[in-house]
């Protein structure tokens, strides 16, 4: 979602994204999720020295409930904010090349993919996709857990489904760890950057240009040309 709004051309969405919402958006999260999950202290119970939402109605609520929070509702909103983060930098990028430009070799084809907007589409579908095998096996058992919360079930039985639980739990929190590695092996520039600062925030090197810096800089001098000379020849 912040991706969404930073890339926005409306200025007043734009402001969205900044470290003063960020924390508030922190704050007002960590409040909201604390009072929804109240209904635990209310609904859980010991059973066989482990803790567990009671059988029944609620068992069914409670799994139908972490199905969507944790696995249709997060992948629709990554789905959609993934897309219009695309869209705005789609339009951007059309609004530069629309711009008249004085070196006729410096335009691109239309319809050709940047190396950015491939990037950037790597990085969405392969997020996307680590969600679905991280998050989506715990709702899953869930939903199983509360169909056959009246069935018989042998002490083998019981111990592989816990087992399957904890696992499953695993996955969720491995999921989150993964953000990095992903931006990581998606994306070259990502990649620079990474390398960049750890030259210049802990190694204490100098900055290198980066190629965009380099581009622009290439552009600028074309645009200007070379200085005329002042006397005549």
């Amino acid at each position: 979602i912040d991706r969404y709004f930073a890339s926005s051309r409306n200025a007043l969405r734009r402001q969205y994204s900044s470290p003063k919402i960020a924390l508030r958006l922190i704050i007002g999260t960590v409040i909201f999720w604390c009072i929804i999950y109240i209904q635990v202290l209310v609904f859980y119970e010991i059973n066989n020295g482990s803790c567990s939402y009671r059988p029944g109605s609620y068992g069914i609520f409670f799994s139908a409930y972490i199905s969507i929070d944790s696995g249709a509702l997060p992948l629709l909103l990554m789905l959609i904010f993934g897309l219009l983060t695309v869209r705005n930098i789609h339009l951007t990028k059309k609004r530069i090349d629309a711009a008249p430009t004085t070196n006729a070799g410096q335009a691109k084809k239309d319809g050709k993919m940047s190396k950015k907007d491939v990037q950037l589409h790597r990085m969405l579908a392969n997020q996307i996709i680590l969600f679905i095998i991280l998050n989506l096996p715990n709702p899953c058992y869930l939903i199983y857990s509360s169909v056959t919360i009246n069935v018989a079930k042998s002490t083998f039985r019981k111990a592989t489904e816990t087992f399957v639980s904890n696992m499953t739990y695993v996955l969720i929190y491995f999921g989150f760890s993964l953000t990095f590695a992903n931006f990581f092996v998606s994306s070259d520039m990502f990649r620079r950057e990474f390398f960049q600062v750890i030259r210049t925030k802990i190694l204490g090197g100098a900055a290198t240009p980066s190629v965009a810096t380099a581009q622009t800089t290439v552009a600028v001098t074309t645009i200007r040309g070379p200085r005329q000379n002042d006397g005549a020849d």
